[in-house]
């Protein structure tokens, strides 16, 4: 009976131990936003998309999503990243994602892109009928 338990107990120490190798080959990033031909005016309820270039810090990189922040007339834009895997090679790789600039109604709004710790690279957006 104390060998089974004494197993089971050592099959739990292996799986935490497993488990926290993981998260320590797992992590969430913000990268800085490189933006090319944000529009100046939009039609309210058209969209555009806008290119965004990120570097990727190495290959276990990946994109996740562009994580919005709206305050007002006020959007932040972080590009969310995931770097998953212990044996990645390191070398910068440039990569790009589309956003997506909508408003449904008239008005004057203000995109931040996020490009680290408290820097933004900042848009005016005319929205008009």
């Amino acid at each position: 009976m104390r060998l089974v338990i004494g197993f089971c107990l050592g099959l739990a120490v292996v799986f935490t131990a497993c488990d926290d190798i993981e998260q320590a080959c797992t992590e969430e990033k913000y990268g800085s936003a490189i933006v090319y031909d944000f529009p100046d005016s939009l039609p309210a309820g058209v969209s555009q998309n806008v290119k965004v270039e990120y570097i990727l810090e190495n290959s276990c990189g990946s994109f996740v999503e562009f994580e919005e922040n709206i305050a007002g007339q006020t959007t932040e834009v972080r590009v969310k990243l995931l770097y998953d895997g212990c044996s990645c090679d390191l070398q910068f790789k440039e990569d790009s994602n589309y956003y997506e600039v909508k408003q449904d109604s008239v008005g004057t709004y203000l995109y931040k892109f996020y490009l680290g710790e408290t820097d933004y690279d900042s848009y005016t957006l005319q929205v008009y009928q």
